[in-house]
């Protein structure tokens, strides 16, 4: 599978003064891209109704809010976002004091993008919450405390992505984002300064799965001696992703001479080599291979492929 890559990172605060809130945010290239926000609000009755980026909606992951309306999250998530800079739009049932955070990503799966929503609140210094997750996955988190805690710091082995308060005191807000590789079932944590009212949410980003490759071969089984041979072989990406840098090769038997290969094949050391830059999904290409035998008998070629981002049958 394709590692799942942080593309760039982009943050905004209000102080209640503005609704909706709006800033900008840069996507880069790359296959299989993923745009999250992540919202921390203080009125914990006070949803985010929509998220937009560049005029496109947002889904909604998964939210949480505090008991006594105190504090809110909330995390949202667009496919294929367009590369470019665009306007990331929050806007919620009223003004409020927020922090809101993007991330982009790439090698994110584009059919199950995010897993399970995992949320968790208390009063303490140690926000945390846990999820389930693979070893392939990216965790992500989004944490919303009081402003009166004078500082949050996300633990050692994950990623921070925004940190941000509106100010000081029991009426302001914290809040903040992280990353972090999954495995089995992990916490999401924060450590606060004081102990204090707080919610984090958090969910696993799934990358993007193998693209199947299929290969298949057809020729002579056997051969009288000085004679050419030709094998026919056949590579077809059976999805779900474009497959790209798929090594084809081919292992000439014992006593068989290479003659030409199409494609771009090339031989080394009794091997036959192709290389196909990008393979779409369902997409099929051809070889054509000619060899030269000095001998009769009962002939095996042995035809695999180099991994890239594929398995293959």
């Amino acid at each position: 599978m394709g590692a799942i890559t942080v593309d760039a990172l982009s943050s905004m605060v209000d102080k209640g003064t503005k609704n909706p809130v709006t800033w900008s945010h840069t996507v880069g290239g790359g296959v299989g891209r993923l745009l999250i926000v992540g919202t921390s609000n203080k009125d914990g009755d006070n949803s985010v109704t929509s998220v937009t980026c560049g005029g496109r909606g947002l889904t909604r992951t998964g939210f949480q809010a505090g008991p006594n309306a105190e504090n809110r999250v909330s995390i949202w998530f667009l496919l294929a976002p367009e590369i470019g800079t665009a306007n990331v739009v929050v806007t919620l049932s009223k003004k409020d004091k927020v922090v809101l955070g993007t991330v982009s990503f790439t090698g994110v799966d584009q059919r199950l993008p995010v897993g399970e929503f995992a949320s968790a609140f208390g009063i303490s210094a140690n926000p945390s919450v846990f999820l389930n997750s693979a070893s392939d996955e990216i965790l992500i988190d989004v944490l919303a405390a009081d402003g009166n805690a004078s500082g949050a710091t996300a633990d050692a082995d994950q990623t921070r992505c925004w940190n941000l308060k509106t100010g000081t005191g029991h009426a302001q807000l914290t809040g903040g984002g992280s990353t972090k590789p999954g495995i089995n079932s992990l916490a999401m944590s924060w450590t606060l300064d004081d102990p204090k009212p707080w919610i984090i949410g958090a969910t696993a980003l799934k990358p993007l799965p193998f693209a199947d490759i299929a290969t298949t071969q057809t020729g002579p089984a056997s051969a009288f001696a000085v004679s050419d041979l030709t094998y026919s072989i056949t590579v077809t990406n059976l999805g779900p992703n474009t497959s790209s840098n798929v090594i084809v090769s081919d292992t000439l038997p014992d006593g068989v001479a290479f003659v030409s290969a199409s494609g771009g094949g090339a031989v080394s050391n009794g091997i036959v080599y192709w290389t196909i830059a990008s393979l779409p999904t369902n997409a099929t290409t051809n070889f054509t291979l000619i060899a030269n035998t000095r001998y009769s008998g009962v002939l095996t070629c042995a035809l695999q492929l180099a991994p890239g981002r594929q398995r293959h049958r």
